[in-house]
């Protein structure tokens, strides 16, 4: 098993578990494009879908990688690939 599907699994099972450096490499994965926004912000965008962070540190809380979670969730982009 690749170290990618790991991640996928543990953020799977649990999402809160991830550290934002592990959930900003599934997003760029799934084809994402991050670019900056205004002080700490940190924008993720794939079509329609638009994610925001805010972070302060190397993490961010709980409830942006639960709102991460259900985008991917959302948009059926939590599929294990082969």
């Amino acid at each position: 098993m690749t170290k990618n599907k790991k991640l996928l699994e543990k953020f799977m099972a649990q999402p809160t578990s991830l550290r934002f450096s592990q959930i900003r490499t599934l997003l760029l994965e799934r084809d994402f494009l991050e670019r900056s926004g205004k002080g700490s912000h940190v924008i993720f965008k794939k079509g329609s879908c638009e994610m925001v962070f805010s972070f302060h540190g190397k993490d961010v809380k709980d409830g942006y990688k639960k709102m991460a979670f259900s985008m991917l969730k959302l948009h059926n982009l939590l599929l294990l690939d082969d």
